[in-house]
């Protein structure tokens, strides 16, 4: 499965990313638009909070579920793996890698 996140309403706005493994940084008015969408289309099913150090947890199960995401970066479409974007705290427990 494969999601395209690419929102008309916001014009060009600035990213970034890392070679390391930083999480992805999105700009703020796409983040706003596009995290809860994520959280609502696809945790809906499970357990998950929101933390204020790490931003949404929800139980590794949930994994299983989750999409490909394809995110259009400086004219290119780039591919995310589901490991892209979640990190796994090795308690069952997991966190969505962008900010």
């Amino acid at each position: 499965m494969t999601v395209s996140l690419y929102n008309d309403d916001i014009d060009y706005v600035l990213g970034y990313t890392s070679t390391s493994e930083a999480c992805l940084v999105l700009p703020y008015s796409f983040y706003d638009w596009a995290v809860p969408y994520f959280v609502e289309n696809y945790l809906f099913n499970y357990d998950y909070y929101y933390d204020f150090s790490w931003g949404y947890i929800f139980d590794c199960a949930a994994i299983s579920d989750l999409p490909t995401i394809d995110l259009l970066f400086g004219g290119y479409w780039m591919e995310m793996l589901v490991d892209d974007y979640v990190i796994n705290f090795g308690d069952g427990s997991c966190g969505l890698c962008i900010q």
